[in-house]
């Protein structure tokens, strides 16, 4: 999560979830940035997410709502959340990847486009 930028997919209505950090709730950037909470479908249901980094400038929209809209550059200046480096922020190019932590996550219709 520090190395690049993690966009968290959960299901925060989990028992097992509600302890988190704002920060680490769907829709967050991991450490960095607390979504806007109560945008996702109950478990078993599809999501839609939207994620836009224009720049430093990272928006992520669920199911048409936006949840972060921040400049990750200026947080990582002024020191993030968790209080972690998170030397991934400032990266301008990098890859895709879809990790888990070993629960079930389905995923249809993935794109990706450029700006």
């Amino acid at each position: 999560a520090t190395q690049g930028m993690e966009i968290q997919i959960l299901d925060d209505n989990a028992a097992k979830y509600a302890d988190l950090q704002p920060y680490q709730y769907c829709g967050a950037i991991y450490g960095v940035a607390a979504p806007e909470r109560g945008h996702t479908k109950p478990a078993g249901e599809w999501n839609a997410m939207e994620i836009t980094a224009k720049g430093s400038q990272v928006t992520v929209i669920i199911n048409g709502h936006t949840v972060v809209d921040v400049d990750v550059a200026a947080i990582h200046a002024e020191g993030t959340p968790d209080e972690k480096e998170h030397p991934g922020l400032l990266r301008k190019t990098g890859r895709l990847a879809l990790l888990g932590h070993g629960t079930e996550v389905a995923y249809r219709k993935l794109r990706v486009k450029p700006l």
